[in-house]
Order: C-alpha cells, then sequence, then structure tokens
C-alpha cells in the first residue's frame, strides 16, 4: 500500500522583527513552523519511500504583508523558515515525492524558486493541480471571485482584488494586533454587511481600507519598489461584481467529481476548514458505514491555534486504486485519525 498526504495552508511568512508600535502579522507562528517540521520528519521516519507529500497552496504567503511594506520574496520566506526547509530536504532526501501546488497567497511559485532552495530533484514538482490515480487537487481560489487571478486586467499584471485586500488586513493586523482569518471569511463578512445596492467588489475594498484606517491617497509597495495608487486599484476592480467569495467549496468538488467517471476524490484547501464528505451519499445503503465512491475532502490549515489536519490516502499499489481516505490530525507529536471510510469501486 502507497500513501498520499494532503496538506495546506501553511502561510509561511518572512519572520520580520515588527518596527515598534506594530506588531508580528506573519500567520505562521514559530512553534507552528516547528510543530510542522516534526510532523514531516514523522513521515520521513515512519513511510515507506514510495510516499508522496503533496501542498495543497498556500504553503508560502507574501500576500500578508502590510501596503506600506515591501512584500517578502520566496526566497526570504523559505530563508526564516529553516525547520521547514529542512523537513522537505529529509522527504527528498529519503527518495519521497514533494508536490507544491499553486494558492493564492503563493500565486507565483514556480519550479525555479524551489529548485533555488532544494536543489533539482525529480521527485520535487510545482504545479497548479494535482491529478493522478483519480484524485483532483487544487487549492480552490480559482473558484474565489476575489482570489482568482485577473488575466491581466488587475492593478498589477494579474493579481485579484484579494491581494490587496490581504495588504490591507495585513496592515490592520500589524497595527492593531487583530487576531489573523483567512481573507474569504473576512470578505464574506464585510459583504454582508454592506447596504443593499453595493453590488461592486470595490466596494468591499473600501469597506476593508476605511475599517484599518488607510487614507484612499496611499500606495501599495509593491516587490522591486514599484508602487500601486489606491486609485489604480479602484479603477482596475471598478467593474467587478461583488461574486461570490468561497467559504464553502462544495459544490464545486461536485462539479468535478460527478461530471468525470475517472474523479473519485476531490481535494481542497483555501477554507481553512477541514472536511471529509461523500458526494454520493444517496446511493449509499448504510451512510454511516458503507464504503464511498466519490468524496470532497478539505485539507484544513495549520494555523489559528488550532490543531492542523491533512488528509491521507492509501493507494493500492497494484492496480493503482484508492482503498482508504482519513481525515487525520497531528496533535502533540502524534496522528489521529478524525474520520476515515473505504472507497467502493
Amino acid at each position: 500500500m502507497s500513501k498520499r498526504f494532503f496538506l495546506s495552508d501553511i502561510h509561511m511568512g518572512p519572520r520580520r522583527d515588527p518596527v515598534s508600535p506594530r506588531f508580528v502579522y506573519d500567520w505562521l507562528s514559530k512553534a507552528e513552523a516547528e510543530r510542522l517540521a516534526n510532523f514531516l520528519d514523522h513521515i520521513k521516519d515512519n513511510e515507506a519511500a514510495d510516499t508522496e507529500v503533496v501542498l495543497v497552496g498556500d504553503v508560502l504567503d507574501n500576500w500578508i504583508c502590510p501596503y506600506d511594506e515591501e512584500p517578502p520574496t520566496f526566497k526570504e520566506i523559505f530563508d526564516a523558515n529553516p525547520e521547514v526547509v529542512a523537513g522537505i530536504k529529509g522527504l527528498l532526501g529519503k527518495g519521497m515525492k514533494v508536490t507544491f501546488l499553486e494558492g493564492n497567497h503563493d500565486m507565483y511559485l514556480s519550479q525555479a524558486d524551489l529548485d533555488a532552495v532544494f536543489g533539482s530533484h525529480a521527485n520535487l514538482k510545482c504545479l497548479e493541480s494535482y491529478n493522478e490515480r483519480g484524485i483532483h487537487a487544487e487549492h480552490g481560489h480559482s473558484f474565489d471571485s476575489f482570489n482568482v487571478k485577473a488575466q491581466g486586467g488587475g492593478a498589477n499584471k494579474d493579481l485579484p482584488l484579494g491581494y490587496f485586500i490581504s495588504r490591507v488586513v495585513a496592515t490592520k493586523q500589524a497595527n492593531e494586533d487583530v487576531s489573523k482569518e483567512p481573507i474569504c471569511k473576512i470578505v464574506k463578512k464585510v459583504a454582508t454587511a454592506l447596504v443593499d445596492g453595493d453590488s461592486l467588489a470595490v466596494s468591499v475594498f473600501d469597506a476593508i481600507m476605511e475599517d484599518a484606517g488607510i487614507n484612499k491617497n496611499a500606495a501599495f509597495i509593491m516587490q522591486g519598489g514599484d508602487v500601486v495608487t489606491v486609485a489604480e486599484v479602484r479603477d482596475a476592480y471598478k467593474k467587478t461584481k461583488l461574486g461570490l467569495s468561497v467559504a464553502d467549496l462544495r459544490p464545486k468538488a461536485e462539479t468535478l467529481s460527478l461530471g468525470d467517471d475517472d474523479v473519485k476524490l476531490v481535494i481542497f484547501g483555501h477554507t481553512h476548514g477541514k472536511v471529509l464528505d461523500p458526494l454520493d451519499l444517496e446511493n449509499e445503503a448504510d451512510p454511516l458505514f458503507s464504503p464511498y465512491t466519490k468524496v470532497y475532502a478539505n485539507s484544513g490549515t495549520w494555523i489559528e491555534g488550532r490543531a492542523p489536519t491533512y488528509i491521507e490516502v492509501d493507494v493500492d499499489q497494484k492496480d493503482s486504486r484508492l482503498n482508504y481516505i482519513s481525515l487525520m490530525e497531528w496533535k502533540d507529536g502524534a496522528t489521529r485519525k478524525v474520520q476515515g471510510r473505504f472507497f467502493n469501486y
């Protein structure tokens, strides 16, 4: 039996020392980074060499940075998290596969970025989505109107409006030390509070800007020192309708899986909420115990002070079929199964 591990939403940041009176704004704390490194070591020490670890997006985070600071490069983020880098190198050193999938907070991560840190490995890949052995995995931001690429129509290349909202939220977090939560949840709360008629996405941006106390004459510092003014952001997205900022990706999983007989399992991240749900419940004679034929899973997150979760899949080596899927938790240096079920072909 071969194993696949899927985890996401780690949000490694640059660990910059804040300049007083600002607070730390990174979402991943040092303790959480060390916990992740311990988990990677656990996989290396206890699993076979044919194991694969798939990092389902938002592994790194160069969005969460105050608007008036230059965002970190991916190299700066990797350099600031040596324990995680060492953990990944340990997996590769044992011959295991490690696959990075694109998220919105690490949207431009490339194979060249990975090779610069880990060296060139046949088992190290950087992809937009993962499609193997009946599994379709992707981060999930492509279904989120605030975080999908703007396809050349953004204020800076194809950056979505969610990028600039993230920068504003990071500014508030740095200035006020407020709790950290995923942007999709913040957008949903703000959008719900808007009066009827505010149907443009820029209305959400304006409301979050006002809440953070940022002047409309301000400018965002970009990588390389370029600037994008608030006016340019508003103009770039002024025709963008207030679409859905996804807090539940199950409907998208249903579309992907039920429309393709070959897709047995859909795995997303993005929402930070752990999920393991059948997509064919109406066909099950005994929903509590009968095997799954179609499944939606969400790997959850490794931040926010909660027990981190991941998805573990057992694959039969003889016929490459999925055998068993588990929603797992890593707590106090040990694994715990939250939920699990066999597959039925």
